[in-house]
């Protein structure tokens, strides 16, 4: 127990409980530090899912980020009275829309949507 005074100047006690540790468990129970975990092996088709999130990855944020290309070739031949800041935009609006997919394609993915039943 322990004593501890209000703001009134009066003591007043409170419980204090201490939980006894578990037993501890056989050596069988413990798991080792040379034991290493498990993964299953998903083979052609983990494989295939990889390199296609891979691709789809690449084209999505490879168009993006190469955006610069595309500004240049517009200030020069389609929108010459046009300045790169507001030729910019157009690249803003484009990085916008493929990053926020993501928000309705996770919340859907969530929702169980896009999960195949075997």
């Amino acid at each position: 127990m322990t004593a501890a005074s209000d703001s009134g100047g009066a003591q007043s006690e409170r419980n204090s409980t201490v939980e006894p540790s578990s037993p501890a468990k056989a050596e069988g129970d413990v798991a080792g530090a040379d034991t290493e975990p498990t993964f299953p092996e998903g083979g052609l088709q983990a494989w295939t899912t990889v390199a296609g999130a891979f691709l789809i990855q690449f084209c999505g944020f490879g168009y993006t980020t190469s955006f610069g290309v595309y500004e240049d070739f517009y200030k020069r031949d389609y929108l010459t009275e046009s300045s790169a800041s507001a030729i910019s935009w157009i690249g803003s609006i484009n990085a916008f829309i493929v990053i926020s997919g993501g928000l309705v394609a996770g919340r859907f993915y969530d929702r169980g949507y896009f999960i195949r039943e075997k």
